[in-house]
């Protein structure tokens, strides 16, 4: 049973890896390897772990350690859990850098998510509010 505020993920070798609830940033599809499989990725403070687990158990793990992750759509039509507290910003997508179909681009711990959501539905999920009060 993992310390509180720590989650349990199984690596593809079988191994129990812990990892701060609080670290995990982003959870989705990782993209296929050389045998064509996709698994479950899991980025958090300071790294990164591949599973098979599927994302409802880790998504249920997380709010048992009292994170909640936020939903949101990939370009390629995927989704991605996003932990609201690392988002740092949120802005229109920019063209030739993010996938095509996407509307918004979100920096989370340090990285780009592009996401087909608007800005404004961004700020929504993560629980900001719009700067105009609308969307």
């Amino acid at each position: 049973m993992p310390s509180p505020g720590l989650i349990t993920i199984t690596a593809l070798d079988g191994s129990a890896v812990q990892v701060a609830a609080e670290g995990v940033w982003r959870i989705a599809h990782g993209l296929p390897d050389e045998t064509g499989a996709s698994h479950v990725r899991v980025d958090y403070e300071g790294g990164l772990q591949e599973t098979d687990e599927a994302i409802a158990r880790l998504l249920t793990d997380l709010a048992g350690a009292h994170v909640a992750l936020v939903r949101l759509t990939t370009p390629a039509a995927t989704a991605v859990y996003l932990n609201p507290k690392s988002v740092t910003s949120v802005q229109p997508a920019t063209e030739g850098v993010d996938a095509p179909g996407a509307n918004a681009a979100v920096m989370v711990a340090g990285h780009r998510q592009a996401v087909v959501e608007t800005p404004a539905e961004v700020l929504a999920a993560v629980g900001v509010e719009h700067p105009s009060g609308g969307s």
